[in-house]
């Protein structure tokens, strides 16, 4: 027996080594192409120009930093800009952090299932219409990218190689400071922790090794930290986010981002799996598109199979010969009840540690049942509903938002998918047959969702409003060459600051009222140009919405065309 072990351990390093070639390879083509396409039509997101131009300031290049944006992809990008500026280094950084995830996905989803159906679940989790669209221009990605090493490295640090539980916090801690939403995180492995007390206890030396790793997730962030108390007189500028997420209140109908329903994310969950997109704005919001037949089979199957996956789990808790107190099945009932009302309430803050709550009750009722995965099974249940909540008590919504669930999202599918393919067991003796079915079910979703993603790309995208943005900033470039030295105001500041590589100020008098600032004020103010993006959607935030015109009496104007208007000082 001792010489049959170091032969199966050397072939799972081997078979391990196979998938990992796979997976770099997989990555590696779906990256360099995504990188491709952004390159061919250039940025379009809003946000994406934040993101860059907050590089930009870290890099020394412009001034003037955007204090709500996440800061350590725009860091990161301004190590690059120092050798090139480009939109190109940023989408090579945010596509090192995407095939990073891509193969935590494939070791997340190993702690459940089978080398096979895990490499399937990680090329559908990277083929989901909401997350290949965002793949190499938004940070959400990237933050999703370190949670999901989060999970990874805690569940391996508290199975056996404990050295991982230093690793823990520190990349925790970038996964925060990828992206602020991810401080929820800190949720699910404070379960993990519990449930791993209450099944073995805690070691010393796993005691020790996490408060180190606690240490050095602070030395991390501290630096950012002092950075936002100098500079924003906050160091904590992320907790706006739960205060924000309060009271699920509107802030406006006319923004279509603006949606109090809770249930917004649920319903588009199908269009999150694959929709008919026709254009570019479809492509990056698939609430606004069709629904596509693919997603609407791998939610039947995944559903079919989750309730074969309850019912086996009722099954063995009924047969099994030891049985929880009235106690216990009391407690549940209460917790769970709470829950349930916990939902209708519109303060995250209380559904918050209710819902922890109810997930760590659930484990203590069913931890003497001896499942093997209720650990794992649970944390991405609680993963999947603290996340889905706070996106949902949200008073504004975006369908991008809905990236952060992902992860527990696709574990989710992915274990109804298998249990789907249970089913069939005893239609087949074969063994060999047995073990394929889920292997064939799975490659066979795979490549409906990879027709899918082909469909998407093979559109001819059209995307005007940027190239009329490149357009009106050549054409300020050569109109006055001592452009950047000038005082420039814009209602549309975040491209025009990217595309002339100079501080843009911006036009509005607030973003609460979305009212541009008068000619009078411009000149109070030095101004000496004003860009304006006179797009139909913007002038509804105010002037239709209050019978007003925009007009800047003692300006001139020097370029309209594509609906931007150059104004200059007279």
């Amino acid at each position: 027996m001792s010489r049959v072990n170091p032969l199966l351990n050397f072939a799972e390093k081997l078979r391990m080594r196979h998938y990992s070639i796979f997976i770099l390879i997989y990555a590696l083509i779906f990256v360099s192409f995504l990188i491709y396409f952004n390159s061919k039509y250039g940025v379009i997101y809003d946000d994406t120009f934040s993101y860059l131009n907050n590089a930009l300031v870290l890099s020394g290049i412009v001034d003037g930093i955007n204090y709500s944006i996440s800061p350590l992809i725009p860091f990161l990008t301004s190590i690059g800009f120092r050798f090139y500026v480009g939109e190109i280094v940023f989408f090579i950084v945010l596509g090192m952090f995407f095939i990073f995830g891509l193969y935590g996905m494939f070791l997340l989803l190993s702690l459940r299932f089978n080398k096979n159906i895990s490499f399937f679940g990680m090329i559908l989790f990277s083929l989901l219409n909401i997350v290949f669209p965002w793949t190499i221009i938004g940070i959400d990605i990237a933050s999703v990218s370190l949670s999901i090493w989060t999970i990874v490295l805690v569940f391996y640090g508290l199975r056996g190689n404990s050295h991982l539980l230093y690793l823990v916090f520190p990349i925790g801690a970038l996964a925060v400071l990828a992206r602020y939403t991810a401080v929820f995180l800190i949720i699910p492995l404070l379960f993990i922790f519990l449930a791993h007390l209450m099944e073995n206890g805690i070691k010393r030396y796993e005691i020790i090794k996490t408060f180190i790793g606690i240490l050095l997730g602070l030395l991390i962030i501290a630096p950012f930290l002092y950075h936002f108390f100098i500079d924003f007189k906050n160091p904590f500028p992320f907790l706006q986010i739960a205060k924000q997420a309060t009271f699920s209140t509107s802030m406006g109908t006319e923004d279509p981002v603006d949606i109090s329903d809770k249930f917004y994310y649920i319903k588009n969950i199908p269009k999150y799996i694959s929709s008919q997109s026709k254009n570019y704005f479809d492509i990056m919001h698939p609430s606004h598109s069709n629904t596509n037949l693919i997603a609407y089979l791998v939610l039947l199957i995944s559903s079919i199979g989750l309730l074969n996956y309850i019912k086996k789990l009722y099954s063995h808790i009924k047969n099994y010969k030891k049985t929880n107190s009235r106690l216990k099945f009391a407690l549940l009932i209460l917790v769970t009840i709470v829950f349930i009302v916990s939902l209708f309430s519109d303060v995250f803050l209380f559904v918050l540690p209710v819902t922890f709550l109810f997930v760590l009750t659930l484990y203590y009722f069913l931890k003497d049942y001896n499942l093997k995965f209720l650990t794992i099974d649970l944390t991405m249940l609680l993963y999947f509903l603290i996340f889905l909540l706070f996106q949902s008590f949200m008073g504004f919504k975006v369908d991008r938002y809905f990236i952060t669930v992902i992860p527990a999202f696709v574990y989710i599918l992915i274990l109804g998918i298998q249990y789907f393919a249970s089913l069939f067991n005893n239609l087949f003796s074969n063994k060999l047959t047995k073990k394929v079915l889920p292997t064939i079910i799975f490659g066979f979703l795979t490549i409906l969702m990879l027709t899918s993603f082909i469909g998407i790309y093979s559109l001819d995208l059209d995307v005007p409003v940027n190239n009329n943005i490149k357009k009106a900033s050549k054409f300020l470039k050569v109109y006055d060459s001592n452009y950047s030295s000038k005082v420039i105001y814009s209602n549309y500041k975040e491209p025009f600051l990217w595309y002339l590589k100079t501080k843009i100020i911006s036009g509005y008098k607030n973003s609460s009222s979305f009212k541009e600032l008068s000619s009078d004020e411009l000149i109070s103010k030095n101004a000496s140009y004003y860009i304006r993006y006179n797009s139909s959607f913007r002038n509804k935030l105010y002037y239709e919405k209050n019978n007003s015109t925009f007009n800047l009496e003692d300006f001139k104007i020097i370029y309209n065309k594509n609906n931007i208007i150059i104004y200059e000082y007279k």
